[in-house]
This record gives C-alpha cells, structure tokens and sequence, in this order.
C-alpha cells in the first residue's frame, strides 16, 4: 500500500512540474502565423478538429509590442463562448488557438490580422489589418 502511494504521489508531481514547465515554456509559432504560449496547462482530453469548447476570451489590440485596448471580453459579459473547433462561426485564430489546449488550461494568443479580423477591423473598435492578443480560458470541452 506505502508502495502504491508513493508512486501516485511521485506520478502527480512530476505531472506538477511538467504542467508547471510546460506552461513557462516560450511561444510557439504555427505554420500559419498565429502565435501562442500556454500560461497554464489544463488537465483532461486534448481538443482536436471537431471539438465543442466552452471558453472565456478577453481580447486586446496589440500596440506597441503589448497589450493595448481591451475590445472584447465574455468575462465582462458574464457570459462564456461556446463554439466547434475548425468551423467558420469564430475566427481563424480561435480554431487554431484551441487546438492541443485542454480543460482548464489557458493560452495566450498573438494574432495576426489574416487570422483575426483582416483589412476590414470592427467598426471603430478595431481597426483594418490589426494585429490582436487574446487570451482564451478553456473552461470545458464537450
């Protein structure tokens, strides 16, 4: 029993690090241009294509090599996103942004303006060719 103890102990610490680790690593550019860093590491099923996710998403212009303007934001609405991963009902970056995430995690995205809201911008909320941050918090995959 001590035995079997102590390996569930050793196996959720070194889940602790890894997670820990893995959430301070630098970011991650996608063939696609986004850029993303974990700021932590969720636990649970990994979302793929085709995944149903519930998040929170606060979103800023990026100006001057940091966030700027905050635009968006389901936390001050009260009111989390729900959306299928890979279909056209968000924007590009958001699919994207999801992918390999799991439950509980959060990520930071840095998106360029192809895969957020290009030439056109958002009236005068966001302007044409923006560049965006977002962060995503994945609160549950269904």
């Amino acid at each position: 029993m001590k035995k079997r103890l102590s390996l569930v102990i050793i196996s959720a610490l070194l889940f602790v690090i890894s997670s820990h680790t893995a959430a301070n690593q630098g970011p991650v550019k996608t063939d696609g241009g986004l850029e993303y860093i974990d700021l932590v590491v969720g636990t649970g099923t990994i979302v793929g294509a085709g995944s149903v996710v519930v998040v929170h998403v606060t979103g800023w212009l990026y100006e001057n090599g940091q966030k700027g303007t905050k635009f968006i934001s389901s936390y001050d609405r009260g009111n989390p996103v729900a959306f299928k991963v890979g279909t056209d009902r968000v924007m590009k970056a958001w699919n994207m942004g999801v992918l390999g995430m799991r439950a509980g995690g959060k990520r930071q995205l840095l998106v360029p303006p192809d895969l957020g809201y290009g030439e056109k911008g958002v009236g005068k909320t966001v302007p044409p060719n923006a560049e965006l941050i977002f962060e995503i918090d994945l609160l549950e995959i269904k």
